[in-house]
């Protein structure tokens, strides 16, 4: 089992492949993954002999065949959170992970080898290549003090509750 812990939700540890990023550097990813399902989408329109009115069947088409979508499991004691997120058929070094205060997000693209086997290139085509996955967190997290762990398929985040700070010089609402 790998797992990775970080001072920064930027900084990467030795021995793992997964990054954890901040969430704005995954804009780069999920604007990849939209302008696939978008491309994909009008593909879809233009086969219909481009007639109007199926925009969302046509969109959602799209979004099934080409994307993954991670599904979540999250549980809470006193001082953190737990979330389990299923990735399976896709390798640490395939994903890219965000941890922020109140969500948590999973952007990846599998890479495939280049192959002449057509039975490999069919299987590729119907199974989707890009995985994204954005969970909200029912509790305030410290993003710096996150481990992850991955094994058989699942990530696995150890989320640290944020600790409030409550003034001693403010006066108290009635």
């Amino acid at each position: 089992m790998k797992s990775r812990k970080s001072s920064t939700p930027s900084q990467s540890s030795a021995g793992s492949q997964i990054r954890a990023v901040p969430g704005d550097t995954l804009l780069r990813d999920l604007e990849e993954i939209r302008l696939a399902i978008t491309h994909r989408a009008f593909e879809l329109f233009e086969t219909r002999g481009r007639h109007h009115g199926h925009d969302l069947e046509d969109w959602f088409q799209a979004e099934a065949e080409l994307v993954s979508h991670v599904s979540f499991l999250i549980s809470e004691t006193e001082g953190s959170c737990e979330v389990s997120a299923t990735v399976l058929g896709f390798k640490e070094s395939e994903l890219r992970v965000a941890v922020e205060p109140r969500r948590i997000i999973i952007a990846g693209k599998k890479q495939h080898p280049a192959t002449t086997d057509l039975a490999a290139t069919r299987s590729h085509e119907l199974h989707p290549n890009l995985i994204l996955g954005v969970v909200g967190l029912p509790v305030e997290i410290e993003p710096t003090r996150t481990i992850i762990e991955f094994k058989a398929g699942v990530l696995t985040f150890a989320l640290p509750k944020a600790i409030r700070q409550t003034s001693t010089t403010g006066a108290q609402a009635a």
